[in-house]
C-alpha cells in the first residue's frame, strides 16, 4: 500500500465519522511508514473541530494532531493570535 492511499484510507474514514476503525479495516498500522512531514502536511488542512477524530485513530496521530505547532498556526489561520 502506498503512502498516498494510506492517506485517502485515513481521510475517508475521517469523513465518514469512523477515525477510530481507519486501521482496525485489516488489522495492520498502515500510517507508521508515512513520513512525519507528511502527515503535519496533512493536518495543516484539516479544520480544527476533526482534529479530534484524528487524535482517535492512533497514538502517532494523536500526538501529531496535539502538536504546539499545529495548533499554533489553527490560532493564526482563525485570527486567533498574530504571534507565529
Amino acid at each position: 500500500m502506498t503512502a498516498l492511499s494510506r492517506i485517502t484510507l485515513v481521510l475517508f474514514f475521517m469523513g465518514h465519522g469512523m477515525a477510530g476503525h481507519a486501521l482496525a479495516s485489516d488489522g495492520q498500522d498502515h500510517l507508521t511508514p508515512v513520513p512525519d512531514e507528511v502527515k503535519q502536511h496533512i493536518l495543516g488542512k484539516v479544520p480544527p473541530k476533526d482534529l479530534g477524530a484524528v487524535a482517535g485513530v492512533s497514538k502517532d496521530l494523536h500526538n501529531h494532531a496535539n502538536d504546539e505547532a499545529l495548533w499554533r498556526q489553527k490560532a493564526l489561520e482563525a485570527g486567533l493570535t498574530t504571534k507565529p
